[in-house]
């Protein structure tokens, strides 16, 4: 087993489930801020935000959440 899996298994159960939970309240709350502000963004942030939300219609959630994960990572 990796690192990270043994972090992972270690972590209890309630504490996963709250976390997923505040991470798809923050994730909607942003939609909401960008589809607020969608006239307001440059045409490359609205490509961005549209591909994103074309993956998030297409079922494809690991993406999405792999993408913003990645822009708040950098």
């Amino acid at each position: 087993m990796t690192h990270v899996k043994t972090i992972y298994k270690s972590i209890p159960d309630e504490v996963k489930r709250q976390f997923k939970l505040d991470v798809v309240l923050s994730v909607n709350r942003l939609i909401e801020e960008i589809e607020f502000r969608y006239p307001l963004l440059s045409s490359r942030e609205k490509v961005f935000f549209t591909t994103m939300g074309n993956a998030s219609k297409d079922g494809n959630y690991g993406a999405v959440y792999e993408a913003f994960g990645k822009v708040l990572s950098e």
